[in-house]
């Protein structure tokens, strides 16, 4: 069976050697023959493909265009769900409600060491909230410019046009902001146009309370294809930092994860075109 195989793999031999009068064909012919032509036919369909893809043309200029609303895609895994306060269901502790509190910054201790709330079933909802892990997936559209957005523990309010988050009813070191980047992008996809350099990225709070700080410089990019449709997509780099936080207060920072952008004044355009036959 195997010479059977040989003699009839030696008809490929495409490259007979003369030998006196008459030629022969031997296995290592029909080896380089069969190669040969899986070679060959890899550069056809190669040089096909480069043939059906268009030309794109790069250029690099000002960006002056007002452009419209930038789209923040988003999909983040935080290991714990700490975003929410219990509600407090014991009524007013010595004539200072809930708001007023907050409007006095008076820091809410931990419920448990209330005479009028440490037997309150929101205790026990607010510690297994701190053992839950959270999806956050979608998409923000915000005005063209420099920005910030992040995810952080404890329950947010404004006082005097600021921004904070109250998470004094909670040891700072209970706080585990671990968490999975899938995705990240600003705008459309397309192709390999657009970036994504912290898809996949994890963030591993091994300190306790972590802050993690990412910065973003945002490319505009303009893609034209050969119908000469308009795509408005963004390229973008990253820089990361984190720091541990387990003294939680305005000076050292808070646990959570931290995103601060800024829009680059240049703009990237890429054209399609049609190759030439030469």
């Amino acid at each position: 069976m195997s010479s059977q195989f040989i003699d009839k793999f030696k008809q490929f031999d495409a490259y007979a050697k003369p030998l006196e009068d008459f030629r022969i064909k031997t296995t290592t012919g029909a080896a380089i023959s069969v190669v040969s032509g899986i070679v060959a036919l890899l550069l056809f369909f190669s040089e096909i493909q480069t043939y059906l893809s268009p030309n794109v043309s790069e250029e690099l200029f000002v960006d002056t265009s007002r452009g419209p609303k930038l789209r923040i895609n988003l999909d983040i895994i935080v290991k714990q769900n700490n975003t929410d306060v219990a509600t407090v269901t014991c009524g007013s502790c010595y004539g200072a409600a809930l708001n007023e509190s907050k409007i006095r910054r008076w820091a809410l201790p931990d419920l448990a060491t209330i005479e009028q709330c440490k037997n309150d079933e929101s205790i026990e909802r607010t510690n297994l909230a701190l053992k839950e892990g959270c999806q956050i997936y979608g998409y923000m559209e915000v005005n063209r410019v420099g920005g910030s957005f992040h995810i952080a523990p404890g329950k947010s309010f404004t006082v005097n046009h600021i921004h904070v988050h109250d998470v004094q009813p909670y040891s700072s070191s209970v706080f585990n902001t671990t968490h999975i980047i899938k995705h990240l992008s600003f705008g459309s996809a397309v192709g390999s146009v657009s970036t994504a350099p912290l898809n996949g990225i994890t963030g591993v709070a091994k300190e306790g309370a972590v802050m993690f700080q990412y910065y973003l410089k945002i490319i505009p990019t303009l893609y034209v294809n050969l119908n000469n449709n308009l795509v408005h997509t963004n390229q973008f780099s990253v820089t990361r930092h984190q720091k541990s936080v387990n003294n939680v207060n305005a000076e050292s920072g808070m646990p959570g994860v931290f995103f601060s952008y800024e829009l680059s004044p240049l703009m990237v355009k890429y054209t399609e075109k049609e190759r030439q036959i030469h």
